[in-house]
């Protein structure tokens, strides 16, 4: 936030600290949304689940609320912990284990919460979610209800090229 649109950042593929989907308009700068709510009041107050549907892990209120969540799937264990200011996703198959802290959180956790990972300087979505209605983890919508083949495929599924720009 506060980055002028249209200013290039020196590009990292690790590196997604910055990343924040939106269409770029060359020449108007963003001055912050504290700015915009001072003249935008009510907009600010009566912003719906849409306005949050992608936020930073740390802006995340079932992972501030969550210390830790667990899936069992066949030979996979997934968990989500707490800790400090980060939450950590973790996959093992019982011998080796993924994991990554969460940069990223897709919905707003009022009916589920998808998270977006970083893991060997790609992409992924995770391949468990939350979902209120159990408050707890399960399969991320679309993916197979089978347990996937491997541990990299347990982790979650690469959303790279267009799909991670969109």
């Amino acid at each position: 936030m506060g980055r002028a649109f249209g200013q290039s950042q020196p590009h990292n593929e690790a590196d997604f600290s910055h990343f924040r989907p939106r269409q770029e308009i060359s020449g108007i700068g963003f001055v912050g949304s504290e700015v915009c709510t001072a003249c935008h009041l009510a907009k600010a107050k009566s912003q719906t689940s849409m306005t949050r549907a992608l936020s930073t892990a740390a802006e995340s209120h079932v992972l501030q609320t969550h210390a830790r969540i667990t899936f069992q799937a066949g030979a996979y264990s997934f968990e989500i912990v707490r800790d400090g200011q980060q939450s950590i996703y973790r996959v093992t198959d019982g011998k080796d284990t993924i994991s990554e802290p969460i940069p990223y959180a897709f919905g707003d956790g009022y009916i589920a919460q998808t998270y977006v990972l970083l893991h060997n300087g790609k992409l992924y979505e995770g391949r468990v979610s939350y979902y209120s209605g159990t408050d707890g983890l399960d399969w991320t919508i679309g993916d197979a209800l089978n347990p996937p083949p491997s541990l990299q495929e347990a982790f979650g599924r690469d959303i790279s090229g267009d799909e991670a720009r969109n």
